[in-house]
């Protein structure tokens, strides 16, 4: 199944808004610098296009608000596998309003503030979710496995597939087209986990349920991987994990999630040797802290291609917002302040679920600075836009708490399932999460 664009939730509660937290922290893009323009208007504009991929995942509605004027509704333009949304802008500053529904139930509104260029990084063209084609599969075996042996095979977008006895394999939801495959072969030494060897296998496009040759760790195909440190300034008592990815153009494969402690200030890592990655191929460590009986969360990451000894900084725990209730007719509107924090010098962003019902209010911090308020993140009125369905709204007659969700982002990476990584960039992030009643 692809991903839902903007908000990804499947039913579950609170646990499941709190792992998309967690997953948006750890999925780190790059941004791009907006250029200034005269807030006065005048015959200067800037006409922006947000891509979505088209069909199932284009949004059901989207809106642009120009400084603090209208709210208004665009239809967009099909361009192959993209729906291109798009405005013109007078002012420095603007936001975006995108309205979703889901077959399982759920909806999503989800409104982002930031300068004209930086809202195109907004929109979705992510690969995983803009194939047009019906998901392939992939079929096969691996060999060179003892019984203490556990192996992974992943591919395209999807998740690692752990095989501790069965040496078939099925790799499903894979998208029309060449195919990057990791394998991953661990073993255990003084009962600790230890990656022993891996097999990155390119294919071309296959026909779908095609066998592959049989992936054999103990052929010269496999080999070591390149093992370096990483030093975890701002470690709490709680500890951290580290995990590294294989990036590649057609995929997103976790090499290991192995670490020799949660609380060592420094620890190895593994990762690819860089002869083994394609000229575009990226690697990526991320460092994620505990969760704690605040239920915050912080994370960092870097790209890189060559493993090398790194030192990587966790910021601080996200302050506290501070919410309150702007509304409740026609619908619950919330406003959330929050405070400033150095580190996090990129964006800021509360979720709030509301049983099917998730509402996400985000801003840049060029925004927050051009407008004078800094991150007073409040839900519009959209009543009375054209095209805006009230099922996408908090509700005021809903009994019980609201979920919610603060997410702070710093660094030289952005925002957007759109943008493209580079080697050296980096982030930190921080999330908060707690229950706000009415």
């Amino acid at each position: 199944m692809r991903s839902l664009p903007q908000i990804f939730m499947r039913p579950g509660g609170a646990v499941l808004i709190l792992a998309l937290s967690i997953l948006s922290a750890c999925n780190d893009k790059i941004t791009v610098t907006a250029p200034v323009i005269d807030p006065g208007g005048g015959p200067s504009a800037t006409t922006v296009d947000v891509l979505f991929c088209a069909g199932d995942g284009a949004p059901a509605w989207v809106a642009f608000q120009d400084g603090d004027g209208a709210w208004t509704p665009t239809t967009p333009v099909i361009d192959g596998h993209h729906a291109i949304y798009r405005h013109s802008f007078a002012t420095n500053r603007g936001g975006m309003a995108v309205g979703q529904r889901f077959s399982v139930g759920l909806t999503s509104l989800n409104v982002s503030y930031g300068t004209p260029t930086e809202l195109s990084g907004f929109g979705n063209t992510f690969l995983g979710d803009c194939g047009e084609s019906a998901p392939k599969a992939l079929v096969g075996t691996i060999a060179g496995l003892d019984d203490d042996h556990v192996a992974t095979i992943s591919g395209g977008f999807s998740n690692a597939f752990i095989f501790p006895g069965d040496h078939s394999f099925v790799l499903s939801d894979l998208l029309d087209g060449p195919q990057t495959i990791l394998a991953t072969l661990t073993n255990r030494a003084n009962d600790l986990p230890i990656l022993d060897k891996l097999i990155v296998r390119r294919t071309p496009s296959l026909p779908d349920s095609a066998a592959i040759p049989v992936l054999d760790f103990g052929s010269e195909e496999a080999f070591a991987p390149a093992v370096a440190n990483v030093t975890i300034d701002g470690l709490a008592p709680e500890g951290a994990q580290t995990l590294t990815k294989l990036i590649t153009a057609n995929s997103q494969n976790i090499i290991s999630f192995l670490s020799n402690s949660a609380t060592a200030v420094t620890r190895s890592y593994n990762a690819l040797p860089e002869s083994r990655l394609a000229p575009t191929d990226l690697q990526q460590l991320i460092v994620s802290g505990h969760t704690t009986a605040e239920l915050t969360i912080r994370s960092a990451t870097v790209y890189f291609r060559t493993p090398v000894d790194l030192t990587i900084a966790l910021g601080p725990a996200a302050a506290s917002p501070t919410i309150s209730v702007s509304s409740r007719a026609p619908a619950l509107l919330l406003r959330s302040v929050i405070p400033p924090q150095t580190v996090y010098d990129r964006f800021a962003s509360m979720v709030y679920q509301q049983v099917n019902t998730l509402v996400s209010v985000g801003m840049t911090a060029q925004y927050a600075s051009l407008s004078n308020r800094g991150f007073d993140l409040s839900i519009p009125d959209f009543s009375g836009v054209a095209g805006f369905d009230p099922q996408w709204a908090l509700r005021a007659n809903v009994t019980g708490g609201i979920f919610w969700t603060e997410t702070r982002i710093g660094g030289t990476l952005g925002f957007g399932p759109s943008a493209v990584p580079t080697s050296g960039a980096f982030s930190r992030s921080a999330t908060r999460n707690g229950t706000f009643t009415p």
